[in-house]
C-alpha cells in the first residue's frame, strides 16, 4: 500500500499536468468561434460584387461609424484629417492658427490665390499627401480671375490642380466652395461679393469635369444663431472651424 502511495506521489505532477491540458483543450473548444452560415454567405456575396462597389460600401460604412463616434463625443473631427494637405488663403490659416491642425500641413497665407499653387509644387511633391483640400476664393474674386484673358475660373482652377496631380498623382482632390462674407460686408460691396455664386458654379464645374469632390459650404452660413465671423465680417472665429471641418469630412449634423 505504501508503495502504491509513493508511486502516485511520484506521478502527481504528471497527472496534474494532464488534467490542466485537458481543461484548456475543452475550454478552447467551447470558446472557439463557430463558422456562421451568415458569415459564409457574406463572403460569397462580397466576392461576387464589383470591387469598386464594395469599396464604396465600406467607405460609407466607415463614414457612418465616424459620424456616430463624433456625435457620441468619442472622436475629434480633426482626427479624421489623415495624410492631408490644405491649400488656401487667410481663411484657411485658421486651421493651424487656432491649433486644430499642423501648420506644416496647411499651405496658406493672406492674399493667396489659386495662382500661388505654383510656389508650393516642390513641397507638395516631397510631402506626397493622400488627401488635398483646396480652399481659395476671396482673393481670386478680388483679382478678377474669372475673365477672358486667363480663361474661365473653371479652366484656371483645373490647370492649377492638374499641376498638383502631375507631381502627386495618387492624391484625392477636394475643393471647397467659397464661403460668403457677413451680410453687412456683402451689402457694402455687393459688386464684389455678389460674384461668389458665379465662382462657386465654376468650381463645381471643374470638379464635375475632372472627377474631383466639390464641398458645398453654403449650409454653414444659413444658421447664424452663433457668431461665425470676426469683426471684419470676412474671417472666421475659432469655433467655426469645427463646423467647417465637419462639413469637409461630410459629417455635418
Amino acid at each position: 500500500m505504501d508503495r502504491i502511495i509513493l508511486e502516485l506521489k511520484k506521478y502527481k505532477n504528471i497527472i496534474i499536468g494532464i488534467v490542466v491540458v485537458c481543461v484548456v483543450i475543452v475550454t478552447l473548444l467551447l470558446l472557439w468561434p463557430k463558422h456562421s452560415t451568415n458569415g459564409v454567405d457574406y463572403i460569397k456575396e462580397s466576392e461576387s460584387k464589383d470591387p469598386s462597389a464594395l469599396s464604396e460600401q465600406l467607405s460609407e460604412r466607415r463614414l457612418e461609424e465616424r459620424k456616430r463616434a463624433i456625435q457620441d463625443g468619442k472622436l475629434d473631427v480633426f482626427g479624421l484629417f489623415d495624410d492631408y494637405l490644405i491649400l488656401g488663403d487667410s481663411r484657411a490659416t485658421g486651421f493651424y492658427l487656432y491649433g486644430y491642425l499642423l501648420e506644416s500641413r496647411v499651405y496658406a497665407y493672406n492674399g493667396a490665390t489659386i495662382l500661388n499653387i505654383d510656389e508650393w509644387i516642390d513641397s507638395i511633391q516631397q510631402l506626397q499627401p493622400q488627401n488635398i483640400y483646396i480652399a481659395f476664393g476671396m482673393n481670386d474674386i478680388k483679382n478678377n480671375l474669372n475673365n477672358t484673358s486667363n480663361g474661365s475660373y473653371s479652366q484656371l482652377l483645373s490647370e492649377q490642380i492638374k499641376k498638383i496631380l502631375n507631381v502627386c498623382p495618387q492624391a484625392n482632390i477636394y475643393v471647397n466652395s467659397i464661403i460668403p462674407a457677413s451680410q453687412s460686408v456683402t451689402q457694402s460691396n455687393s459688386d464684389l461679393w455678389s460674384q461668389i455664386d458665379v465662382y462657386n458654379a465654376q468650381i463645381q464645374q471643374a470638379c464635375q469635369d475632372n472627377g474631383w469632390t466639390y464641398i458645398d459650404n453654403s449650409s454653414l452660413v444659413q444658421d447664424q444663431s452663433e457668431p461665425i465671423y470676426e469683426s471684419d465680417g470676412i474671417h472666421f472665429v475659432s469655433s467655426f472651424y469645427e463646423k467647417w471641418a465637419r462639413n469637409i469630412m461630410g459629417v455635418l449634423e
